[in-house]
């Protein structure tokens, strides 16, 4: 299971429509519960986008905000209370528990027979890539590709986002895979389109069932071609 976030503008006239239920209260921290969503009506019902089930971590109108995780029931009570004061509408922010999708992924060495050494592993929505495919004991890194932060040397940073010898290329299933961030854009710059660093990468990051099919250190191909040792190839790009 995973954590999805939701965040809605909910209007507070003539109410909001949400119920809360405190189903677990601390023994040790006063103030301290677990409060959810047990019913929606009005604007709440409309709205939409809560669920029974879903906690508020969260309530905000104007400049005014709370925070609302583990807060038992009086006190949630009293921060939506102090935000519908502020304005017409209340931003709230809820945690919801999902179950994460199965995400089913084929790699394979590239230059292999596609069907004969293929391997296959089951991931679910959410996790990192290179984490499943170390898992897997695949071969996700060339001995001899240097490293970006240390361009005379070889090896990998243990998944830390660093180094850019986690390199995969995407066969099938991009759309299903988390979008670059800053890091990985520097890392992949000059590089295919088709290319990721394996280890900044999330795995069905929409929570919808995927089939994902990559091949493991392009690197290796792309500087055959080339006629550039691997091991050049990564500085030289």
């Amino acid at each position: 299971y995973g954590i999805e976030v939701v965040r809605t503008e909910i209007k507070s006239s003539p109410f909001l429509g949400i119920e809360l239920s405190e189903v677990k209260h601390s023994k040790i921290d006063s103030g301290r519960g677990l409060v959810l969503i047990s019913g929606l009506t009005g604007n709440a019902l409309a709205d939409g986008k809560l669920q029974v089930g879903d906690t508020i971590v969260g309530v905000q109108s104007g400049d005014v905000s709370y925070r609302t995780t583990a807060l038992d029931y009086e006190q949630t009570i009293a921060a939506i209370t102090s935000v519908e004061k502020q304005n017409d509408s209340v931003t709230i922010q809820i945690n919801r528990l999902v179950e994460r999708a199965p995400i089913d992924i084929k790699f394979k060495t590239h230059g292999t027979n596609d069907q004969q050494d293929s391997a296959f592993i089951r991931a679910r929505a959410g996790e990192n890539l290179r984490s499943v495919l170390m898992r897997a004991n695949a071969k996700l890194y060339d001995p001899k590709t240097k490293r970006l932060d240390q361009p005379f040397a070889t090896g990998d940073c243990g998944g830390e986002g660093i180094c850019g010898t986690c390199l995969v290329k995407i066969l099938q299933g991009a759309d299903s895979l988390s979008s670059p961030d800053k890091v990985e854009y520097t890392m992949l710059r000059g590089k295919p389109d088709s290319w990721r660093a394996a280890c900044r990468v999330a795995v069905g990051a929409d929570n919808q069932p995927a089939a994902l099919s990559i091949e493991l250190t392009p690197q290796v191909a792309a500087s055959s071609s080339s006629g550039l040792p691997s091991a050049e190839s990564a500085t030289a790009r």
